[in-house]
């Protein structure tokens, strides 16, 4: 059987059936491109021939085909080679967990340039006190001896009333340089809180060759195919559906503890989080 006879047994398939590709498409999420070209047998425009048979299988399966079959006359027609892909090579989360930490660092890296810059003047301003008071002692010793009484008692009248308007903008300084460190503190706890009530982790690990489907907060879709002791680790922060070509052939960890899949091996089984909103 060739590529061109599965296309027209699943096309013939969904039109005695009534069913239009975009009906198809929302059920087992797979492109309408791609749907095409396999109705059409057109190898060029299909992915991988292993992602291409797990399209084929659930197409088939959703037509109430037998799609064990179905996907075995296409592996028939190639020759996989034992793990032709490493799945290092495949989309991850890898890279936008790389970039979430390198953000996460670089605003740490700003908070903490701003906490030494506050501490340095803060220092800086204290040391600068028992100099201010030396200075008004110093010159009220020198004006006993140089002036006369009259202008000794102005003199030190003057140096009392800077001291005192130094003492009040320095008691203003260091109010604001405490409300500025408390408005630190209370954004870092703000976004350690978030982020700790927010980001969940779900984690697939095969027992047997799986075709998995992830899209995150029903925005970015991201596919990988799992060979035997292989897992992935899938991180998102409001829902995640996850779609498993082969259900039985794998374990499923939510925030580590295992969900019960209750599905055979080859089952198409699609997943949503938070379970509770299924």
């Amino acid at each position: 059987m060739s590529l061109e006879d599965i296309g027209k047994i699943l096309k013939e398939a969904r039109l005695s059936k009534n069913i239009d590709l975009k009906e198809v498409h929302e059920h087992i999420k797979v492109g309408i491109h791609i749907l095409k070209a396999i109705e059409e047998g057109d190898e060029k425009s299909l992915p991988h021939p292993i992602y291409a048979k797990s399209f084929i299988q659930a197409y088939a399966k959703f037509l109430d085909l037998d799609w064990k079959k179905i996907g075995e006359e296409y592996s028939d027609l190639y020759k996989f080679d034992n793990k032709i892909d490493k799945l290092d090579k495949l989309p991850t989360t890898i890279e936008d967990n790389k970039k979430y930490y390198r953000q996460i660092g670089f605003y740490l890296s700003i908070i903490a340039l701003v906490m030494v810059i506050i501490l340095f003047f803060s220092f800086f301003s204290k040391k600068g006190n028992p100099i201010e008071e030396s200075a008004v002692y110093n010159n009220s010793s020198q004006i006993n001896e140089s002036t006369p009484q009259e202008n000794v008692l102005e003199e030190q009248s003057r140096n009392i009333n800077e001291t005192l308007s130094w003492a009040e903008k320095n008691n203003t300084l260091q109010k604001n340089i405490n409300k500025n460190n408390s408005d630190i503190n209370e954004t870092q706890n703000i976004e350690k809180k978030s982020s700790f009530i927010s980001t969940q982790k779900v984690e697939v690990v095969a027992e047997d060759q799986c075709w998995v489907q992830a899209n995150l907060d029903n925005n970015k879709t991201q596919e990988y195919y799992l060979y035997p002791n292989e897992r992935i680790t899938i991180e998102f922060n409001n829902n995640l559906q996850l779609k498993l070509g082969n259900a039985g052939g794998v374990k499923v960890y939510l925030n580590n503890k295992e969900i019960s899949l209750n599905a055979e091996k080859g089952e198409v089984k699609t997943l949503h989080f938070p379970l509770n909103t299924q």
